[in-house]
Parts: structure tokens; C-alpha cells; sequence
């Protein structure tokens, strides 16, 4: 990962601005709250779905678009973007085994 850094009078800003991995993308990915794995992002790699410059790297901002279109929405309470989905389904599934339990 290539950090660019900001100064400033009190401190010193790390800005991340592209990922040079595969590895490195799933990661940078699933720790923004994406569910992604290797051989998922590897197949959308090789359909055209990711932008990947001539030395292998990947841009944040790519990644990031590639994940708002083709990945469900992060299940963090920081944004709240598809916690909504999981606490209904949550409750319907326990809806459901209630109703099978009787």
C-alpha cells in the first residue's frame, strides 16, 4: 500500500491512495466492512470489473467504486448501510423458528 503524506503544523496526515495487491485489496476492502473474498474479487478482476494499472496496483478510489456497484452494502454501525438488511433477516429467521419450534 503507497500512503502520501499531508504535513501540517500539529501532525502529519497519512492519505492511502492505491493498494499494490490483490491481498492487499481484499483486505483494504473487508476492513471497510465489504464481504469479499480472494476468489470472488480474483473472478471480478478477470471479468473486467476492477481497474488495475500496468504495474498490478489498484487505486482506492476504484476499489471503492467497485465495491459501492458490485459488493452488498458494509454491515457497520458507521454508516448503518445494509444493517437494516441484517437486522430484518435476523428477525426473520427467528420468526421462523419460532413458528417451527411450536
Amino acid at each position: 500500500m503507497s500512503p502520501v503524506a499531508k504535513k501540517s503544523a500539529r501532525k502529519v496526515e497519512v492519505t492511502l491512495t492505491q493498494v499494490e495487491s490483490v491481498s492487499a485489496a481484499v483486505k483494504f476492502l473487508t476492513g471497510r466492512g465489504y464481504k469479499v473474498s480472494r476468489s470472488s474479487f480474483v473472478s471480478h478482476l478477470k471479468a473486467g470489473l476492477i481497474a488495475q494499472d500496468s504495474r498490478g496496483c489498484f487505486k482506492v478510489k476504484d476499489l471503492l467504486a467497485y465495491a459501492a456497484v458490485k459488493l452488498p452494502p458494509p454491515l457497520t454501525e458507521k454508516t448503518g448501510a445494509g444493517l437494516d438488511l441484517a437486522q430484518a433477516k435476523l428477525r426473520e429467521d427467528t420468526e421462523s423458528r419460532r413458528l417451527q419450534n411450536e
